[in-house]
């Protein structure tokens, strides 16, 4: 992904952060591939979404709409310097069922 790219991106991003009323960060490893679609399908009921965006990418669209509260739950391999000194974050598993 090239630099322009990126920028779209996060413009994209940045403009379903500010226009969303709730916004929840989850490690989604460790779901199978039909929990995912089961949970894709009850948020599409809900007039909600779910989407898989690069951490590195979310916290820059962060900055641009003021979400300083979001960064807080993204975790993985990149590290922001404000995190360092709490990192590792302890991991919250998803329910193994989704009643």
């Amino acid at each position: 992904m090239n630099r322009e790219q990126k920028a779209v991106a996060i413009a994209e991003i940045a403009a379903r952060i500010d226009e969303s009323s709730a916004v929840f960060a989850v490690d989604y490893r460790g779901i199978s591939v039909s929990q995912a679609a089961e949970l894709r399908a009850r948020l599409r009921d809900a007039d909600a979404t779910f989407a898989v965006v690069k951490n590195s990418l979310t916290e820059r669209a962060a900055d641009q709409v003021g979400a300083d509260t979001l960064k807080e739950f993204l975790s993985g391999q990149r590290r922001s310097r404000s995190s360092a000194a709490t990192w590792p974050r302890p991991r919250r598993r998803l329910p193994t069922t989704l009643a």
